[in-house]
């Protein structure tokens, strides 16, 4: 393998598509969520129009996260069945559950690190950048807008991301440009895209360790675990301010 990662008697990383059917893939899932934003901005045109009873903020929001579920198609079309493969291809496939527990529970204090490492930074040197806003309170009040937000955010986007960026993007580029380029570019890419000047520094970080982890283990589930309790912890940490912040008359 290049670029010095050490390399598997048999390569379950290995896969038949390249950089090619990856920009393809990015093309294709570019357009599926602009088509998705076009169709439901012409359909609340209409409801308006007829003069229908408004959509809430939180039915919106929550159809946008839903969306992510469109990121699984590219992968699927220009993978399993372009190459008639199964989805294990995309790395849904088991492996040692001592070293996946292991990979996961470090992968995830990186996670930890790396946002924690970024906040001293920009608190320490005043940095002024764009912040990912906190969609916790369009999800709805109450602990079943934060139970949506779960489902939504920590179950539904993290596996259609991991399996984009992780199971379909960045096999294919390592096939084509290596393991370290691999490395690089899908986690630019999976940085770029949440498109916050705030959060693409430790988002590039944790692409990298969402993909070393998928490098390591063969599986996609480790990544799958550390993208939902990062997302999680996230959604969790932002009700219970929110809850002590209304006890306390904040």
């Amino acid at each position: 393998m290049a670029d010095g990662l050490p390399n598997r008697s048999t390569d379950v990383l290995e896969v038949p598509w390249g950089a090619r059917q990856v920009f393809y893939g990015l093309l294709m899932a570019i357009g599926l969520l602009v088509l998705a934003i076009g169709v439901g901005i012409g359909v609340s045109l209409l409801w308006i129009s007829a003069e229908l009873p408004e959509v809430s903020t939180t039915t919106i929001v929550q159809l946008v996260f839903a969306l992510e579920a469109l990121l699984l198609i590219p992968p699927w079309l220009l993978g399993p069945r372009k190459y008639r493969l199964p989805w294990s291809s995309l790395g849904l496939r088991h492996s040692s559950l001592l070293g996946s527990v292991a990979v996961t529970m470090v992968g995830f204090g990186l996670v930890l690190v790396a946002n924690w490492g970024w906040a001293l930074a920009m608190s320490r040197f005043n940095l002024q950048l764009t912040e990912q806003p906190n969609p916790l309170p369009y999800f709805g009040g109450g602990v079943t807008g934060l139970l949506m937000a779960l489902l939504l955010g920590a179950v539904v986007a993290p596996v259609a991301e991991e399996i984009f960026f992780r199971g379909f993007l960045y096999p294919g580029l390592r096939r084509s440009w290596g393991t370290g380029w691999a490395l690089l570019a899908s986690a630019a890419l999976f940085a770029v895209i949440h498109g916050f000047t705030a959060v693409i520094p430790p988002i590039f970080v944790i692409g990298l360790v969402l993909a070393i982890s998928y490098e390591i283990t063969g599986s996609l589930w480790p990544a799958i675990l550390i993208h939902a309790a990062m997302n999680a912890l996230a959604f969790i940490s932002a009700y219970i301010v929110s809850v002590g912040g209304t006890e306390l008359g904040f």
